[in-house]
């Protein structure tokens, strides 16, 4: 039992850095929170014989308490939610202030209102709620309106030192709030990047054939609702000799400007990644048929007709190239397709490198 509620505890607390799981935890647990406390000081209330308090706490515990409920069985209806509790959470401040509540003691829980929301709403809508608290606390403790309004007297002390007290409550759940939102941020850039690393190609920073076999597994079993599923691999001929002849940095450089010129001479919706140190792979989908694909390669190899400048030196590329179209209408294998292509790229350098074949 004790390990099942680690796990669970594990797994809340890795949900935890997304902000839209914390609002929503927030948004149940916070309620769930003041829902008890109000319960326990209507008791009090009662005991105290404090009716209008008590009515009060009651009210605002019910109220609390459905938000909690209603976030967690209900939570694409949140945002009501959170607006039924904040503005139930103002008025029961608000009546506090007017009232004083238990010997004047009340109004310090308006204090919690910054941080509270400034947390589940987030720095913007957080700010808005307490800047709302902020004017009825002057309102009521600085203008003529209070005069009329208020139940209970203030001392001059407390309504200087309150709004004072209040503001300062702000700040440091503004700052807090910001400070752990630049730290989410942060972390969300650092978690993009080592997913961009994951699936990019360093030397020509195409997909690389983690990224490119993913794609072509989901793609496969989308073929239900696709015509068909093209698939063209490009090999460089003769690359070894490149790279001895100039050595490997012009072979570096050569690859990188390949795969720059590739993206041009390729439709919109087009997937290309590196498949190998001198090998290309592009998945086509929507229009593949066999004399498609033959226009494509054809046109591939067109773009490269004019020698690549690497560095100091013009080198020319020559290239081979096998396109395969596969019928959609049902999931395919992917493995499949990669053979059939893998093995027609064979057949076409064993029978003349420099041109392409379709199948």
């Amino acid at each position: 039992m004790i390990k099942k509620w680690q796990t669970y505890f594990q797994t809340i607390n890795k949900q935890l850095v997304n902000d839209a799981f914390r609002y929503h935890l927030e948004m149940i647990l916070f309620p769930t929170i003041l829902t008890v406390v109000s319960l326990f000081m209507t008791l009090l209330n009662v005991f105290t014989h404090k009716t209008a308090l008590m009515i009060s706490t009651l009210l605002f515990a019910i109220i609390s308490g459905t938000c909690a409920i209603l976030t967690w069985k209900r939570p694409a209806n949140q945002r009501k939610t959170e607006c039924l509790f904040f503005v139930s959470l103002i008025t029961m401040f608000t009546f506090f202030l007017i009232t004083g509540g238990t010997e004047n003691f009340s109004p310090i829980w308006i204090c919690i209102l910054p941080s509270c929301g400034l947390s589940v709403l987030g720095k913007r809508k957080g700010t808005i709620l307490s800047l709302v608290q902020f004017v009825i606390v002057l309102l009521l403790l600085d203008t003529p309106l209070g005069d009329l309004v208020l139940r209970t007297e203030y001392t001059v002390s407390f309504r200087m030192r309150f709004p004072l007290l209040y503001v300062s409550a702000y700040i440091i759940g503004y700052f807090t709030e910001h400070i752990r939102l630049l730290t989410n941020n942060a972390r969300l850039e650092i978690e993009e990047q080592y997913r961009k690393l994951a699936v990019t190609d360093m030397q020509t920073e195409l997909y690389n054939r983690l990224a490119f076999n993913t794609r072509l597994t989901e793609s496969c079993k989308e073929a239900v609702n696709a015509a068909a599923v093209g698939l063209i691999l490009i090999d460089i001929d003769d690359f070894r000799d490149i790279n001895d002849t100039f050595g490997h940095e012009y072979g570096d450089e050569m690859i990188h400007q390949f795969a720059v010129k590739l993206i041009p001479l390729l439709t919109k919706d087009a997937f290309t990644a590196r498949w190998g140190e001198d090998a290309f792979v592009i998945l086509l989908s929507g229009e593949c048929s066999k004399s498609f694909l033959s226009v494509m390669c054809n046109h591939i190899q067109n773009g490269y007709k004019e020698p690549l400048r690497v560095k100091d030196r013009d080198i020319k590329i020559n290239m081979t190239i096998a396109a395969t179209s596969t019928k959609g209408g049902s999931v395919l294998d992917s493995n499949v397709i990669l053979n059939k292509t893998e093995k027609l790229l064979h057949q076409a350098k064993k029978e003349a490198k420099g041109s392409f074949m379709v199948a």
